[in-house]
């Protein structure tokens, strides 16, 4: 598929005939005959012809922003008979709509129907395309996890939130295709408002087969109830449209999104918010020049350039693959860390450390063409993901890209520390002792239990630091008779509750 300016402007991942037919008569078996379906961004018209044949009593309105697209869906349209009298192709910019008054404008049931845009916020941004909905916080997302990423959303995301805003409960439902991670999103956020759905399901397409993307989605399909008194919501997910939905795919407890709510209730015990000081590895950006190569006691960079530099500040890597394969030992990978926090000037290195100055110094193209706003207004040098606990002798390290529980114990190297990159979290020790009781803890049964409730595998990173950070070891330590042990090893208790390297 061309990625054209266009195509990411307007999402334009069009909907197969044959997907979205069945995605129709998935929805009028569950919701049953409505009184008008709403395509809000029908693109070449695939939803609305195929709702016309899939609810022939019912009213069909499709609403798209480009005039070429909405030619199409009207020649769509007319080709099928059944749907003449009854449909219709507006002109609307979804973002600029009055949504409550298109939806007031129907008396009946209303079901909102399509595949709203894959594409991000962030992508439309640099495109500087006007199809985008208005900024706002609505996550309240801190400083520096709205620049590091955290703060960039899926379009239909944002439509989603909107439909939901303006739906009726106990009339209206909604069927989109979306990627999982929106779906999760968008119930997330209505979960945390408050909102209940007497209907709440997904079911998982082949996107790949679809859309020619690799990409875990689905059909989302929600019908919006009255608020219960119930903590508990569960949406249930299946393996492919055609299948019912009867496993669970996530779940609302206790004020968080949960994979699974029934065990995240049988581990309620261990869970504390920010209980353990859990730390991202060096950002850096630039591994063509710091990522190196020790080999017979001489660094090399990446394409075979010889480096001369001091050794003060080298220290031994182990990136992501690394930690998520158990591989402990290090034996030639290197990186050249250039500070020890992020507030540290690299212009001492200017007399400290000569040679390593005139290296950075001779790269300082490579540095300067950084994109991320984080550099901004920083040294010209400046690392991500710096502190005492980079330097920490001994660690426990998970990466969080890879889709398993694979806690990886970390010791120096001849006498240097081990650092990971930003694929990875990592637990600060000064003992082996502290690492390794740790280490035993997270690799218990009662830890998995724990963290499998809580983790979805489907998620592009689907271990995060949020999730890490619940985890409460001196609890599980007490609950496994280890609290003796616990007190010996960890006698002066921290902020955290570990005496480790924060």
């Amino acid at each position: 598929m061309k990625h054209s300016s266009d195509k990411i402007a307007f999402g334009d991942f069009q909907t197969p005939h044959e997907l979205a037919q069945k995605c129709c008569q998935v929805a009028a078996q569950q919701f049953g005959l409505v009184d008008v379906v709403i395509e809000p961004t029908c693109g070449h018209g695939t939803f609305v012809t195929a709702a016309a044949s899939t609810f022939p009593g019912s009213q069909i309105v499709g609403y798209e922003i480009n005039d070429l697209y909405r030619q199409r869906a009207r020649r769509a349209v007319n080709k099928e008979t059944t749907a003449k009298a009854t449909t219709s192709i507006r002109k609307q910019d979804f973002f600029a709509a009055d949504w409550q008054r298109n939806r007031d404008q129907h008396d009946g049931s209303v079901l909102f129907l399509g595949n709203p845009p894959w594409v991000t916020n962030s992508q439309l941004g640099v495109l500087e395309n006007k199809n985008l909905p208005t900024k706002s916080n609505v996550e309240s997302i801190r400083g520096i996890d709205a620049m590091t990423g955290r703060s960039n959303f899926d379009i239909s995301e944002s439509i989603l939130q909107t439909l939901l805003t303006v739906m009726r409960p106990g009339q209206d439902h909604l069927a989109m295709l979306v990627k999982t991670a929106t779906a999760r999103k968008v119930l997330r956020m209505q979960w945390q408002s408050g909102a209940a759905f007497s209907h709440a399901s997904l079911r998982s397409i082949d996107a790949k087969k679809h859309f020619d993307v690799n990409v875990d989605a689905c059909l989302l399909m929600l019908s919006p109830g009255k608020p219960q008194r119930s903590k508990v919501h569960v949406c249930h997910q299946s393996t492919s449209v055609d299948k019912k939905p009867t496993a669970i795919a996530m779940g609302w407890h206790d004020g968080q999104l949960v994979a699974n709510p029934n065990d995240a209730r049988a581990t309620d015990f261990l869970f504390r918010a920010n209980a353990m000081a859990w730390r991202s590895g060096v950002k850096h950006d630039v591994s063509r020049v710091l990522e190196l190569r020790e080999i017979d006691g001489q660094l090399f960079r990446q394409d075979g350039e010889p480096v001369e530099i001091e050794r003060d500040q080298v220290y031994p890597l182990a990136k992501g693959a690394d930690v998520a394969n158990n591989r402990t030992k290090c034996p030639e990978r290197r990186l050249l860390v250039t500070q020890h926090c992020m507030s540290e000037s690299t212009a001492q290195l200017q007399g400290r450390l000569p040679a390593t100055d005139r290296y950075l110094q001779q790269n300082r193209e490579a540095f300067d063409n950084r994109k991320s706003s984080i550099y901004r207004n920083r040294d010209p040098f400046a690392l991500f993901g710096i502190g005492e606990y980079t330097f920490a002798p001994w660690k426990v390290a998970i990466c969080g890209l890879y889709k398993r529980l694979q806690f990886t114990l970390l010791g120096p190297i001849k006498g240097r520390a081990v650092v990971v990159d930003d694929t990875s979290y990592t637990l600060g020790f000064q003992t082996k002792r502290q690492a390794k009781l740790v280490h035993e803890l997270l690799t218990s049964a009662e830890a998995t239990s724990f963290f499998q409730a809580r983790i979805f595998w489907d998620a592009k990173r689907p271990i995060n630091a949020q999730t890490l950070r619940s985890l409460d070891l001196e609890s599980l330590a007490k609950h496994l008779g280890r609290t003796r042990q616990w007190e010996e090893v960890f006698p002066r208790p921290t902020e955290q509750g570990l005496a480790l390297v924060d």
